[in-house]
């Protein structure tokens, strides 16, 4: 026999559902797409800050390197003797905190002090400390300051490598802003010039004044252990074996001409 089922017709119950399930299938699809549009964005948002932070994370490298090939804590080992620093020059980086290791191998007492005043304590004989001098951002000079020590020879030259070139004063000589053989408010000289042929140097010899008197010596200077308190004894430079040494006297216009032999070790 032929199907005599009705068709289904809109508004039955096997209409609706079949619409329900198509319906659910666009929401399920569009949701899908929002889910994979949202994700992508997410990805592309995430790629942008993983690159910011590798760029930020070079240059913070960069700086860093910077910063240490340009300065940072240092320590040299020094050595103080009887009129004399070893080594006699460093050379540190702009911006490091320098820290010295003096060693006392003299026989007498001496200190190291950057620039006279910040340094060690006087150390004995053998002795030895560490001290921080700070950041040292230009060439230095450090000395023993017990008084005449730093012109006999114990000084310390510290040089300063990578720190910017420092500004030209105006009417500083020719470096700078005024190279060699340009004008400015101070003279320009060429040391390798040749004078002019008529050109005589000034003869810097002193004659005695009238009347005065040319007085000639020779000091030999020593080194000498010498007692200079009951039990007490200390090594002294004597000249002509003598401590103090001989008095010049003279009167005014007098000219004192001495000739000083070094008899020291």
């Amino acid at each position: 026999m032929p199907d005599t089922t009705p068709p289904a017709q809109p508004g039955s119950d096997g209409s609706i559902a079949e619409l329900q399930r198509d319906i659910d299938s666009i929401k399920v699809r569009r949701d899908s797409w929002n889910v994979v549009t949202f994700v992508v964005a997410a990805l592309a948002l995430l790629g942008s800050v993983i690159g910011v932070g590798f760029a930020a994370g070079a240059d913070s490298g960069d700086s860093a390197g910077g910063a240490a090939a340009s300065g940072g804590p240092q320590t040299v080992e020094i050595e103080l003797g009887d009129l004399y620093v070893k080594p006699s020059s460093i050379e540190v980086p702009a911006g490091t905190e320098l820290t010295v290791v003096v060693t006392n191998a003299g026989a007498m007492a001496h200190d190291l002090k950057l620039d006279g005043e910040t340094g060690t304590g006087m150390i004995d004989p053998g002795g030895s400390e560490t001290v921080t001098l700070g950041v040292i951002s230009e060439d230095s000079q450090a000395w023993c300051t017990v008084p005449g020590h730093k012109e006999a020879g114990m000084l310390l030259d510290i040089k300063v490598t990578g720190a910017a070139p420092a500004a030209v004063a105006s009417g500083d000589h020719a470096t700078g802003d005024h190279p060699a053989g340009s004008s400015g408010d101070s003279a320009v000289i060429d040391f390798a010039a040749t004078p002019e042929a008529d050109w005589q140097p000034y003869d810097p010899a002193l004659e005695p004044a009238p009347g005065a008197t040319n007085h000639e010596l020779t000091l030999h200077a020593t080194e000498t252990v010498k007692e200079v308190a009951p039990g007490v004894t200390q090594e002294l430079w004597m000249f002509n074996d003598q401590f103090p040494g001989p008095v010049l006297r003279g009167h005014i216009g007098d000219i004192f001409t001495v000739t000083l032999v070094n008899d020291g070790t």
